[in-house]
């Protein structure tokens, strides 16, 4: 039995963590999905097939590049009837993602543009690698045991001072 791909998208909410993961999933089967049926598309639907995303193959396209630069949380990128974003993309709130999603997005996104484009698509506003925009949100990070200033790093020097095992280091002057 084969190893499923679960993506991690971060949410303070396990449910959501849970729904986030399914949906991601979701989608980018989605985005495998429309690429084998542009591949082989049922017989007589040849035509069909080529029309529907030559007129709405940039909306994955584009829904990969919202998602990937966590400008739209997955599951919510949409058109309007315009074919205007209808999501807040200039919003400054970014959405946390795993790398391991984007990651799976730059593939799906790689294989995708070039059925699209195959199918005539004009895809001007595209670009054929996916452009993932380095986030400018700080990282927590996280504390260790032996790094500068750690609670039991001083703790643990204080009991040795009090112990007689270390003593006071004088300040050395420059």
């Amino acid at each position: 039995m084969a190893k499923r791909n679960t993506f991690d998208l971060v949410s303070d909410d396990s449910d959501h963590r849970f729904n986030n993961c399914n949906v991601a999933e979701a989608f980018i089967l989605t985005c495998y999905s429309a690429v084998n049926i542009i591949r082989k598309p049922l017989k007589n639907f040849d035509e069909f097939v080529k029309e529907h995303f030559r007129e709405r193959g940039h909306v994955l396209l584009a829904a990969c590049n919202e998602y990937a630069n966590r400008r739209v949380r997955v599951g919510y990128y949409g058109y309007n009837s315009n074919n205007e974003i209808a999501s807040p993309s200039s919003s400054t709130v970014m959405i946390k993602v795993s790398d391991s999603f984007q990651e799976s997005l730059k593939n799906a996104y790689r294989s995708l543009y070039k059925q699209v484009l195959e199918c005539g698509a004009e895809l001007e506003n595209f670009v054929e690698e996916l452009e993932v925009e380095v986030g400018k949100e700080k990282k927590k990070k996280k504390r260790s045991n032996g790094g500068n200033g750690s609670i039991l790093k001083k703790a643990m020097g204080k009991i040795k001072q009090v112990l007689g095992l270390k003593t006071k280091e004088k300040k050395k002057s420059t």
